[in-house]
């Protein structure tokens, strides 16, 4: 959406409720608005394999955990300048 069609819909709204780091993004662009602390709901990825494949379900248990401890997915955060996002525990 275009900055100008945003601004249009907004002056219409009281609040709005969305992803993180589009509003963090959208909230600079538009004077006055502001970015609430916490949040209202909480997306959270998942990584699986089949039921018969516990070699992989272990795998990806482990591959998941080392790449948090690492700073891997904290050092992608910061690289892409996602805001509003952080590692899960």
């Amino acid at each position: 959406m275009h900055y100008a069609d945003l601004r249009e819909v907004l002056a219409k709204l009281e609040a709005l409720g969305g992803l993180k780091p589009r509003l963090v993004a959208d909230a600079e662009k538009l004077p006055g608005s502001r970015v609430l602390d916490g949040q209202i709901t909480g997306v959270q990825q998942a990584i699986g394999t089949p039921k018969a494949r516990a070699a992989g379900a272990k795998y990806l248990q482990e591959f998941a955990a080392d790449i948090k401890r690492s700073g891997l997915v904290a050092r992608t955060i910061e690289k892409h300048a996602v805001r509003g996002v952080s590692v899960a525990p």
